[in-house]
Parts: C-alpha cells; structure tokens; sequence
C-alpha cells in the first residue's frame, strides 16, 4: 500500500485493487493531466492483462446499445453483442445468483478480475447513465456481496415465456475507475447525486512529480532514455509560463508528452514532433496560417529545454 502522500495511487489502492475492490472510483482533474494514462498504469502494476482491461470512450453519442449490447445478424443467425458493461460484468458473474458463491470460490483460484476503465464519464448522455446508477447499487446475496446488471437481453424461461437477462458480478471482482475533465470550459453533465455518490472522487493535480513519472515510463516503453524527462520537465515549465502570460493559448500536458514519446521517430526527432503537435496552442491568423510570433515562443521554449529542431 503507497504512502498516503500519494493520494491518488492511494485511493486507487484502497478502492480498485485487484481481487480487491470495493468501491468505483471517479478520476477528476484537468484536460491532460494523466487521468486516463494514469489509470492504465495502475491497471497494470496490479496485473491486469490487456484482455482484462475494458475500457468505455465516453462522449455525447453513447447509447444504451454501446453500453449494454445489441442483436446482430451473422450468417443468417440472430446473435447477441455484448456491449461493454456486459463484456465487464459477464467476464467475472453469473445469471443465476445461486451460482454465486462457487464463482467465488473458483475465482479464488484462477485469479479471475476485470479493470472497468470508464474515460470521460460525464459525458455520457445523463439517460445512459442512468445503467451506472442502477448497476452499482450493491446487494447481497448467498453472503456475496455483488452487483446486478439487467442487460435487456430476452433469455427463454417457462411455458414459451421470456425473461431479462440479470448479471450477478461480485464486486470484489470488478474494478471499476472512471476519469472526468473539471472547469466550465468542458461540456459535462454531472447528473444526479446518486449518480456521483455511486464513485470515490479522487483529484489528480499534475505536480512535477507525478509529471516526471509518467513522462519517464512513456520513455522506456518507446526505448527512449528515461533521462529525457528532465527536458521535458523544463519545457514543460516553460511552456506553463508562456500560458499564463498569454504569449501561447495552452501549456505542455501529459497527454501530448505521450503523443510525442509515442509518435518521434526516435529521440532527436523528439523536438520536431513537439513543435508539431505543439501547434494546436498557437492562435490563427485571418488566413488560418499560425501567428509567427507564437511559433517563434514555441520554438524557442524548445530548443530551450535541450531538443533539437531536425527535419527530415
């Protein structure tokens, strides 16, 4: 278990471990600052594998179906597709509640758990999320204490009847964090109380440390020198500055540090690729060309931390 300084590892420990969780976590801080990167991290170090790892891409366009599941048509046969709260709750549950405790049992020895990565949370239509707020409403049931997830999925039951498909998910099982972006800049809806009293909210502030950390784990999985997070760290100072004087429209985020890790070439192509993707802070003229004298605060913020500036 961290230190309680690393409040938000701590929380993610406390509440989302592997075999171990209690309680859905909520990730909220601003754009970039390593919620969702941070997350995956996490999943990891406790193990997850890739196909453990179910991640939702919240926005406005998110339906039920997306959500749940749907019928398809494949080769002339009606199938049903799980959506990707079913694939979550139907990896590590059960349709009938009595099957729940051996589950328990059998999951204790395979090791069976599923990471639940919900990305932009409150963008999801509010009547979507409404399937959140009654899923995640723990019960208890033969001693196990689990959720319940109605999928809308008609099973055969009796006399030609048909009944809803219920999965019963114990909760322990399924660890399930959520990000979501703050300020009024961002198009959210928080929803209901009960919706929000669903997660544990735990703010993620993008200090040096944490900065550092992650720039330097994005290194080593690209091959780069992790050393190279110190100009990272010093351009993205700089580029901090140049926001709050206004010479630059944003400031260096973890997210594009990782775009940039991921999409250089190799490391001297680390400050081409920055000044690319750097652009999207860099205000347009009425021709839609950039403003050259944000181009020249972003060139020289670069070169000043220690990248170089080749091109093909």
């Amino acid at each position: 278990m961290p230190l309680k300084e690393d409040k938000i590892n701590y929380t993610l420990c406390k509440y989302a471990s592997r075999g171990q969780a209690r309680v859905p976590v909520v990730l909220q801080g601003s754009q970039g600052s390593g919620k969702t990167t941070g997350a995956r991290a996490f999943a990891r170090q406790q193990g997850f594998s890739e196909s453990e790892i179910i991640e939702i891409a919240g926005h406005r366009g998110v339906e039920a179906c997306d959500l749940l599941g749907h019928l398809i048509l494949s080769n002339g046969q009606t199938l049903w597709k799980d959506g990707a709260i079913t694939q979550a709750f139907r990896s590590v549950g059960c349709c009938e509640p009595d099957e729940l405790p051996g589950l328990v049992n059998r999951s204790q020895r395979s090791g069976a758990s599923v990471f639940l990565l919900i990305d932009e949370i409150y963008r999801i239509p509010v009547r979507e999320r409404e399937i959140f707020l009654n899923a995640l409403q723990p019960d208890v049931i033969h001693g196990v204490r689990c959720y319940k997830l109605r999928t809308g999925r008609a099973l055969p039951w009796k006399d030609g009847a048909f009944r809803e498909e219920m999965i019963y998910t114990p909760c322990h099982l399924l660890s399930i964090v959520a990000t979501s972006n703050v300020g009024i800049e961002f198009d959210v809806e928080e929803g209901c109380a009960a919706s929000r009293e669903r997660f544990v909210v735990a703010y993620v502030e993008t200090d040096e440390g944490l900065f550092k950390e992650v720039v330097r784990a994005a290194l080593r999985e690209r091959g780069f020198d992790p050393k190279l997070s110190v100009k990272f760290l010093k351009l993205h100072r700089a580029l901090g500055n140049a926001k709050s004087d206004h010479t630059l429209n944003g400031a260096l985020t973890l997210r594009t540090v990782v775009r940039a890790i991921e999409n250089a070439f190799y490391p001297d192509d680390l400050g081409h690729t920055l000044f690319e993707i750097g652009q999207i802070w860099v205000e347009a003229t009425e021709t839609g060309a950039p403003l050259v004298e944000q181009l020249k605060v972003l060139e020289t913020s670069i070169k000043a931390a220690g990248f170089t500036l080749e091109t093909c």
